[in-house]
């Protein structure tokens, strides 16, 4: 199936690999950020980020290093997330 076809307007909005802005993350278990959808993460410390995809999924990367993490997602989950002070060190780049 096209990815258009799976999220429509957030495939377009995605389909540039540039992030035009960034914005502060809030981490939440249950309520998607109010800042996302993301087109990735700025991770500024290692450590396991737990998120929701954009496909609904939720789950854990494992000892990401600090850097850009090309992941898009709607929410980054406070139970699961290692890295220290997340409102902080990780950035949602839109």
């Amino acid at each position: 199936m096209a990815v258009a076809a799976l999220y429509g307007n957030l495939a377009q909005a995605f389909s540039s690999a540039v992030a035009v802005g960034g914005r502060a993350i809030t981490v939440h278990d249950s309520t998607d950020d109010p800042n996302g959808p993301f087109r990735a993460l700025w991770v500024g410390a290692v450590g396991d980020v737990s998120l929701k995809g954009l496909d609904g999924t939720e789950f854990i990367l494992k000892n990401v290093p600090v850097g850009v993490l090309p992941v898009a997602c709607f929410r980054i989950n406070n139970t699961g997330t290692s890295v220290a002070t997340p409102n902080t060190n990780i950035v949602g780049l839109k």
